[in-house]
Order: C-alpha cells, then sequence, then structure tokens
C-alpha cells in the first residue's frame, strides 16, 4: 500500500537511479537479493582491517586543546573506511583518495539539493559549481572502475567484485527464476554510488552526535575510556573487539535513538487505503518521523535524557516498530550491521587516544537539524589522553 515515494526519493533518483535505498517496490527485492551476500556479517572483519589507519589519517590535524569540527573530519575517515570496501586493494591510491575526497564533497550539500522541490531546479544552492565539478569527476571514476572490473580476473572480496559476479533474474522477472543475466553497467553504477552517497554521511553523524553527547557527560565518557582501556590493552582496534565493547555499543544504540539519522521519511501511497482514522488517497505522500517516534515519553521514560543504560538487557527493549533509526520491515537498511560496527570501532580507535570538551563559543546544535540527514556542525575541544 506504500512505496519508495516523495520530493526526497525523486531528488535522490536523479543522483543515484534506482539503486537499493530509492528503487521502487518492483525492484526492491531482487536488488536486495543480490546485495544482501555483501552485507552478511562474517565480512565485516574484512572491511574493518584498516579502521586504525584511517582514524588515524582523519584525526591528524587536531591539536592538543584546539578546536576542531570533528563533524567533517569523521565523514572523511567514514567515507574512506566505505571506499576500501567497496573497492578493496584494486584502486591506485590517488584514484581512492579523489574518490573519497568526491565524494565527500558531494555528500557535504546532497541534502540541501535534495530538499529542493523538483520544480525550483534553477535554484543554484552555495557550493554548486565546487558540487557538480565533483559529481561529474565521481561518476567518470565509478565508471572507469566499473569497465576496467569487467577485463580484470580479480579475487578481490570486495563490494565491486560481487557486483560484477551477480547474476540476477531478467528485468520485471521473479527473483527466483531461472533464466539469469549479469547486471549492467548503469545497475552496477547506481549501486556503487547508492552506497556511497547514503553510507558515509549518517555514519558520521552518528559517530559526531555520539562524541558530543560524551563530551557532555564527563563521568561517562571516562567509563567508556575504562571500558576501551580494558578490552584493547593498548593494542589497535580490531573487529574481534567488537563484541567485548558493551557499553559503547549502547551509547551507539542511544545516539541512533536521539539523533536519529534520517530522522523524516516519506511513501507514497499506491492504492486507496486509510491509516489510523485517516483516508490516504493513491499517489499521496505521507511522512513518518523516527525523531518524534524516538522522543515519546510512553515509550522512553525521560526521553530527552541521554542513558545509554536504558539499553542494557535488564531494562528490556522497545515496542516492535518503536525504534526506527534504520527503518524497519523488508525496507530497512541494509548497511544497519555495516553501520554500527563501524561506528563503534572508529569511536574505539579516535577515544583510545583522544578525549572530549564542548567548546563554550559554540552553540547548541540544532535538534531535529536542518535537513533530511541528523547531520550537524559539531565543534569540540579534543586534548589528548595522558596530556
Amino acid at each position: 500500500m506504500f512505496d519508495k515515494g516523495g520530493p526526497f526519493f525523486e531528488r535522490a533518483r536523479e543522483l543515484i537511479g534506482d539503486g537499493l535505498v530509492v528503487c521502487p517496490h518492483r525492484l526492491h527485492r531482487q536488488q536486495r537479493r543480490v546485495l544482501q551476500p555483501a552485507f552478511h556479517r562474517n565480512r565485516m572483519p574484512g572491511y574493518m582491517a584498516d579502521t586504525a589507519e584511517r582514524v588515524a589519517q582523519g584525526t591528524a590535524g587536531w591539536q592538543d586543546g584546539h578546536p576542531a569540527d570533528i563533524t567533517d573530519d569523521l565523514q572523511a575517515i567514514s567515507t574512506r573506511i566505505l571506499v576500501s570496501a567497496m573497492f578493496s586493494s584494486t584502486l591506485p591510491q590517488p584514484l581512492f583518495t579523489q574518490i573519497a575526497q568526491d565524494a565527500t564533497t558531494v555528500m557535504s550539500m546532497v541534502a540541501q539539493r535534495m530538499l529542493i522541490p523538483t520544480s525550483w531546479r534553477w535554484i543554484r544552492p552555495p557550493g554548486d559549481r565546487r558540487y557538480r565539478q565533483a559529481h561529474a569527476r565521481l561518476q567518470e571514476s565509478l565508471q572507469k572502475i566499473v569497465t576496467d572490473g569487467r577485463t580484470t580476473d580479480t579475487a578481490q572480496d570486495d563490494l565491486l567484485t560481487m557486483l560484477l559476479k551477480a547474476r540476477q533474474s531478467p528485468a520485471g522477472g521473479h527473483p527466483s527464476a531461472r533464466s539469469e543475466e549479469g547486471m549492467s553497467d548503469q545497475e552496477i553504477f547506481n549501486q556503487l554510488m547508492t552506497f556511497l552517497l547514503a553510507g558515509s554521511e549518517t555514519t558520521a553523524g552518528t559517530m559526531a552526535w555520539a562524541l558530543y553527547e560524551l563530551a557532555l557527560q564527563p563521568d561517562l565518557q571516562q567509563q567508556v575510556h575504562n571500558e576501551i582501556d580494558t578490552v584493547l590493552g593498548g593494542q589497535p582496534v580490531t573487529h574481534r573487539h567488537l563484541a567485548d565493547l558493551k557499553l559503547l555499543g549502547r551509547v551507539i544504540s542511544e545516539t541512533l535513538r536521539l539523533h536519529a539519522p534520517a530522522w523524516l521519511i516519506t511513501r507514497t501511497a499506491t492504492t486507496d487505503t486509510t491509516l489510523g482514522r485517516h483516508r490516504i488517497p493513491a499517489g499521496a505522500t505521507v511522512a513518518y518521523s523516527a525523531y518524534t517516534l524516538h522522543h515519546r515519553a510512553d515509550l522512553y521514560p525521560n526521553p530527552e535524557r541521554f542513558d545509554p543504560d536504558r539499553w542494557l538487557p535488564s531494562r528490556g527493549t522497545p515496542p516492535s516498530g518503536a525504534y526506527l533509526p534504520f527503518a524497519q520491515s523488508a525496507r530497512k537498511c541494509i548497511g544497519d550491521v555495516f553501520a554500527t560496527t563501524e561506528a563503534t570501532l572508529v569511536l574505539a580507535a579516535i577515544l583510545t587516544q583522544w578525549q572530549f570538551h564542548p567548546d563554550p563559543t559554540q552553540p547548541r546544535p540544532p535538534k531535529p537539524p536542518i535537513g533530511a540527514i541528523s547531520k550537524a556542525p559539531i565543534t569540540l575541544r579534543p586534548t589528548r589522553r595522558g596530556s
């Protein structure tokens, strides 16, 4: 009765075509079947193998005691981890760097562009020329990678290789149909763009908000430091540490509740239907807000309080449908495990070296943010631990 639709998704399709995140229902099941193996839990250790290295690169510019705009730095880290998972070590370093930079530039401006109605396409927001140049380079780079991948016999365990080898039923066919064919270059390009643009800013925003909340609660931050020190034992963080970072995991869960990555989601009614006491005509756009849902006092006592312990097993779990940072059911985000794994390991690597304090010269970021994604410029004052 409801399908992906609304102004946001219409503008998104201009960038990523019918990629998994925005494709209509008739295409979703088949795409999900093809892509799901790339996001299986057993692939996470390989995807996160260079997390400590990426964090070291991304935080190299931080100075002890000096304010830092952590949002942009975290997005650069997240983008590099994602690019590495997508293309493994098959890319020359200059091309890897260029793709990461262009993806960061595009994502920094894409949300505001998607909020501009289609009929107002003539509007050129600030930074439009830089955005268009980065987007054109990104498109050219990805198309070249797909073309080269067709002629290269590779055993890499990355998303690109899986897409190149994927088999799917013909367009419009049932996913279980026997007659299968490979994905076209355009279909692969759409999926690469989808994950590149949808998978970095949301995770970066979650990590930035988590550090912001920890900066506001020094005692809680110290507890997280103690857990990380105990679990890591002075070693670089790896995927094997993930299961033991329990408090940090609850910090991520609470951050996703209080600052849901996509706080407003739209759908389009495919038939005349009824929602609660309201009649919804076919073609109408409806919206739901994870932000509003996550701040209901009847579901989350003292909802404005950042309380990771509300996710202790002894406290129970929210009712079905009450916690939607990654949506739900068939259209639940395919990268939810990837995102939470990345956020936990990146924050562990950062908090091994740094502690954070609020910047008294900066106003509190807006809640909810202005835009479709829960990302806001967050400036904190990092200090080296032990300094």
